[in-house]
């Protein structure tokens, strides 16, 4: 699916509609043959109340080995007018480099990410961008208009990363592998599971080129609470299969969605697809995300949970695929 919404954008503050919205622009990584992984946010927020812009650098380390996590965090608020200068007139995420009090910075590049916070915090990645996108909403229309307010993408699903990682009492080399995420909006769900995994097996043997990606999010709607909205692709063997129509989100079964586990079933016109995840008994990391009216959701993270995908065809029942993964993202929010 192509869409010409431009993955990479600088969306807070392009009019007087977007300016009041949060945005993150994120990076995950898996090291390879390792039980560690990172998390690289770098979020922009304006709040209702303040005409100005917080700019926010996280890394967030897991351990699945020890079950533990570390949260580092840098922030600045910039007034609009430097908020336009220093951010705003880059565009694109990939040109944008921010500074912070006391040595602390950012910089994303089409090649590299590096960056550093006090306390002896760092890191110097080389990455290698697949330029493979997928939009969680069929239409561009979706990503322009009021509705859904909460937008979402994944700038890109096979990334790679090649350097290090340093923190207080560990240092993190080698090769990773991960993906881009971006979202925006005028305000976070009322309650949500969402996952993505890029290292699957089939019957034992790895298959690197095959990727998912999918939610399920109830929504406020005044003081009413949708039902479970949901949509997912499964990239396998050069083929989307997409289940993604945001016309008919309500369709697909969630059978279980708690802090730890999801399980949901997409049906489209031709195929069903059986994801089930399970984070229970590995690192997580809990998050606190601001709202532009200043309410804070709290939100759990991990990238190692362990998970099926099985893609089925309808009109014989045939099992095209049958996936499994020890490495899937699995974050949530339970109100």
């Amino acid at each position: 699916m192509t869409l010409s919404v431009l993955p990479t954008r600088i969306e807070l503050g392009l009019s007087d509609k977007t300016r009041r919205i949060y945005e993150s622009f994120y990076f995950r990584g898996n090291l390879q043959n390792s039980p560690f992984s990172f998390w690289l946010k770098h979020n922009l927020i304006g709040f209702c109340d303040d005409p100005g812009v917080r700019v926010d650098n996280i890394l967030i380390l897991f351990n699945d080995k020890t079950k533990q996590s570390c949260v580092y965090q840098q922030s600045k608020m910039l007034t609009f007018e430097q908020y336009q200068s220093e951010v705003l007139s880059k565009k694109s995420w990939r040109q944008l480099r921010v500074e912070f009090e006391k040595g602390g910075f950012f910089e994303l590049s089409d090649s590299h990410l590096c960056g550093m916070m006090p306390g002896q915090i760092s890191w110097d990645l080389k990455v290698d961008f697949s330029e493979i996108v997928y939009y969680h909403f069929d239409k561009d229309w979706f990503y322009r208009g009021f509705f859904p307010k909460k937008k979402i993408l994944t700038a890109d699903c096979f990334m790679k990363y090649d350097g290090t990682i340093t923190a207080p009492f560990l240092t993190c080399q080698g090769q990773f592998q991960g993906m881009n995420g971006h979202n925006w909006g005028k305000e976070h769900a009322y309650q949500y599971a969402y996952a993505n995994c890029n290292e699957f097996s089939e019957e034992g043997r790895p298959l690197p080129d095959t990727f998912f990606d999918g939610f399920s999010a109830k929504i406020l709607l005044g003081p009413w609470k949708s039902p479970y909205l949901s949509a997912g692709s499964l990239f396998y063997k050069g083929r989307w299969y997409d289940f993604n129509r945001v016309l008919t989100c309500w369709r697909p079964r969630v059978e279980d969605l708690t802090l730890k586990t999801y399980h949901v079933i997409f049906k489209g016109r031709e195929y069903e697809l059986d994801v089930m995840i399970n984070g229970e008994g590995h690192a997580w990391a809990t998050l606190d995300y601001d709202h532009p009216s200043r309410k804070v959701s709290q939100v759990h993270n991990t990238k190692y949970a362990k998970g099926t995908a099985k893609l089925t065809r309808l009109k014989d029942q045939q099992v095209i695929a049958r996936l499994f993964s020890s490495s899937f993202e699995l974050e949530t929010l339970i109100p």
